[in-house]
């Protein structure tokens, strides 16, 4: 996918390809950065109403400059991004729990302080606009996934808590991740598959499209180094794999994943599998000095010597 480029007099926008999410970069010549405020981005997806992304900044008092009324302090119309760059990956905020995919027309306006200090409104004169299409990143056979910032970011907290739960209490290995984990700070509930469809991203759904892959795929086996491996879904695959013969496993057993006392997911992962498998021989437990900390999955056809 090329990179977009749009100019406008003085200022130039650009819009960089990424996995499901885009890099837009601002230039203006120095002449022009006189009281400059930031930039106000608007994101249009196509057939869907336009919306003005967020900042994660707002004037201690917003009265005391332009404001639009109909949106929130901290969308970009009203604090406007104190950065040349913006990365956006589509989300929640304004999509939902499944981000549109498909042409996002980006709106970007430099917005000035007057000479009192106080933003004044968007003129639109001075936008610059580029359309691109946001999908996950595929080119000449290779996909790339990646998953979203750790789960103390400030995105996680506002979709969900600082204290949501990533598993029930006292659960088994295998639970319905379709029930109600906990509510946000709107008081909307949200499931724990939320909250992994969310965390995991696009990096989530290649491990998934490998797994079905290879269980659709009779002709093909799978071989897997693992070290937190606790996520519901994965291990279903896995064990349906270990019933037909056509896994092989090496998983760490490293204190943070076993323990004899007080069995881990890991320990009752180990257990469960081979019961399927009818026999341990297509699973090893070790580690190194501490940590394995590997997530590796290799295909191959079953008939290939490994």
């Amino acid at each position: 996918m090329p990179i977009q480029s749009a100019t406008n007099g003085a200022f130039t926008l650009k819009a960089y390809p990424g996995d499901a999410k885009t890099l837009l970069a601002f230039n203006l010549q120095k002449k022009d950065t006189k009281n400059l405020a930031g930039f106000t981005i608007q994101c249009k997806p196509a057939g869907r109403k336009a919306y003005s992304i967020d900042n994660t900044l707002q004037f201690e008092t917003p009265a005391n400059h332009s404001q639009d009324p109909k949106e929130k302090p901290t969308a970009s119309i009203n604090a406007p991004i104190h950065k040349f760059r913006w990365l956006h990956v589509p989300g929640s905020s304004h999509q939902g729990t499944t981000p549109f995919a498909g042409n996002d027309t980006y709106t970007v306006t430099p917005r000035y302080f007057d000479k009192t200090g106080s933003l004044q409104p968007l003129d639109a004169s001075l936008s610059a606009s580029v359309t691109r299409k946001v999908v996950p990143l595929a080119k000449a056979g290779l996909q790339l996934g990646f998953t979203r910032g750790f789960t103390q970011s400030q995105a996680f907290v506002r979709h969900f808590s600082k204290t949501a739960p990533f598993s029930p209490k006292g659960r088994a290995l295998l639970f319905d991740t379709s029930q109600q984990a906990a509510v946000n700070s709107k008081n909307q509930p949200f499931t724990f598959q939320d909250e992994y469809a969310w965390s995991g991203f696009t990096a989530r759904d290649r491990i998934f499209e490998i797994l079905n892959q290879v269980k659709n795929d009779g002709s093909l086996r799978l071989d897997v180094f693992a070290c937190d491996l606790n996520k519901p879904g994965v291990c279903r695959l896995l064990l349906d794999l270990a019933k037909a013969g056509r896994v092989r496993i090496i998983l760490d057993d490293a204190a943070l994943h076993h323990d004899t006392a007080k069995p881990k997911p890991e320990d009752e992962f180990e257990k469960l599998f081979i019961q399927a498998a009818g026999n341990a021989d297509s699973i090893l437990r070790g580690h190194f000095g501490r940590y394995a900390h590997d997530k590796v999955l290799i295909v191959s056809q079953r008939e290939t010597a490994l």
